[in-house]
C-alpha cells in the first residue's frame, strides 16, 4: 500500500520536472538570443588537425542549447588556406587574431 503511495508520488514529481524541462526546451528554441554563440580557439596545432570533431561537438550542443552558430577564434599563426577553406565551405564564421 505505501508503495503505490510512494509510487505515485515519485511519477508525479518527474512529470512536473519532465513538463518544466518541455517548456523550457521550447521557450530556449524559440525565444533564445541571437547573439549568444559557441566559440572555439584554434590555439594549438592539435586543434587544427581535429577541427571537424570540434565543430561537430559545437554544432550539436548548438542544436542541444538552441544557441546561435558557431564562431571560429583562430590565432595568426596558425591560420592557413586549407583550415580557413574548410570553415568557409561549412559557412562557419572565423576570426584571425
Amino acid at each position: 500500500m505505501y508503495f503505490e503511495v510512494f509510487l505515485k508520488i515519485f511519477v508525479g514529481i518527474f512529470a512536473v520536472f519532465g513538463f518544466f524541462c518541455l517548456v523550457k526546451l521550447v521557450g530556449v528554441t524559440w525565444f533564445g538570443y541571437d547573439n549568444v554563440r559557441v566559440t572555439i580557439d584554434i590555439d594549438s596545432p592539435d586543434t587544427v588537425e581535429n577541427i571537424n570533431s570540434y565543430l561537430n561537438e559545437a554544432e550539436n550542443l548548438c542544436l542541444v542549447c538552441g544557441g546561435g552558430e558557431v564562431a571560429v577564434l583562430v590565432r595568426h599563426e596558425y591560420s592557413d588556406e586549407k583550415l580557413l577553406k574548410k570553415l568557409e565551405r561549412r559557412n562557419i564564421k572565423y576570426y584571425i587574431i
